[in-house]
C-alpha cells in the first residue's frame, strides 16, 4: 500500500513577494550576465519575480519576506510497505502498522537584493519547521540560507560568487529515513566562483563549485564534488 495524503494548504503572504521558487542547481547558470549562481538545492526568489515586485526598501537594498502555513494529515507518516522504521519503542524491531498524524509547517523566508546601479550583492534565507501533533519525534527545523554577488570590472567583465548552507532531513521514504529513531539530518555548505566577460554576443565564464555534505547518522555518508566549469554563452539575434 502507497503513503496517502491529505493536504490543506494556506499560503500567507507578507510584504510584495510571490511565492518562492527554486533556482536551478547547475553551476553554470547564473541570475544575470555572468552572475552568481544561488546555493544548490535551496529555495530562493526567482530574479524575474524580484524585478517586478516592489519589496520593501531600506537603503539600497529591496527585502522581501515571506510566510507559508501548511496543514497536513497524513495517514501513514513513516511509509510503511515502502520504507520501513526502526520501532520506536522496540529499537530491535520494525515499525509494520500504518501511523496516522497532523503536520503543521511553519516556512518563513527572506529574500535581499541590491538595488545600484553596478555590481550586485543578494541574500537569501528560510526554513520549514514542521510540528507532529502526536508523534514529536518526527518533528524537523530544516533551514538554509545564502549569499552571491557581482562585481563589475568594467562594461564587458566582472567576477561574481557566492556562499550556501542548509540543513534538511531525509523523508522517512527514503532508505536512509526509513532507518533512525528520528529524520536523519544532513547538512550541507557550497561555494561558487568565477570571472565573466562579454565578447560581442557571446559571453565567456570560466569559474568553479564545491560542495560538502556531511549526514548525522551512522549510516550518513559524506560527499565532497569540486568542479571547474568553463562556458560559451551566444546569445540569440532577436
Amino acid at each position: 500500500m502507497q503513503k496517502r495524503k491529505l493536504a490543506v494548504q494556506i499560503a500567507l503572504a507578507l510584504g510584495f513577494a510571490s511565492a518562492a521558487t527554486a533556482m536551478a542547481q547547475d553551476a553554470a547558470g547564473t541570475t544575470k550576465e555572468g552572475g552568481a549562481v544561488p546555493a544548490p538545492g535551496q529555495a530562493v526568489m526567482a530574479e524575474d519575480e524580484a524585478e517586478t515586485s516592489s519589496g520593501l526598501t531600506a537603503g539600497s537594498f529591496r527585502f522581501f519576506p515571506q510566510v507559508g502555513v501548511t496543514t497536513l494529515y497524513d495517514t501513514n507518516i513513516y511509509g510503511v510497505n515502502g520504507s520501513v522504521p526502526v520501532d520506536k519503542n522496540d529499537p530491535r524491531g520494525p515499525i509494520t502498522d500504518e501511523t496516522t498524524d497532523t503536520v503543521g509547517i511553519l516556512s518563513p523566508s527572506l529574500a535581499v537584493r541590491s538595488d545600484w546601479d553596478s555590481h550586485e550583492l543578494n541574500f537569501n534565507a528560510g526554513a520549514d519547521l514542521a510540528r507532529y501533533r502526536d508523534n514529536s519525534d518526527e518533528n524537523y527545523d530544516d533551514f538554509w540560507l545564502n549569499t552571491d554577488g557581482r562585481y563589475d570590472i568594467n562594461a564587458v567583465s566582472n567576477v561574481f560568487g557566492g556562499l550556501g548552507y542548509s540543513r534538511g532531513h531525509e523523508d522517512r521514504t527514503s532508505p536512509e529515513g526509513a532507518i533512525g529513531v528520528e529524520p536523519v539530518q544532513y547538512d550541507s555548505l557550497d561555494a561558487h566562483g568565477g570571472y565573466a566577460r562579454r565578447i560581442g554576443r557571446t559571453v565567456l565564464r570560466v569559474g568553479g563549485t564545491t560542495y560538502t555534505g556531511t549526514g548525522a547518522d551512522a549510516f550518513a555518508q559524506a560527499a565532497d564534488d569540486t568542479r571547474a566549469v568553463i562556458e560559451f554563452v551566444h546569445e540569440p539575434i532577436h
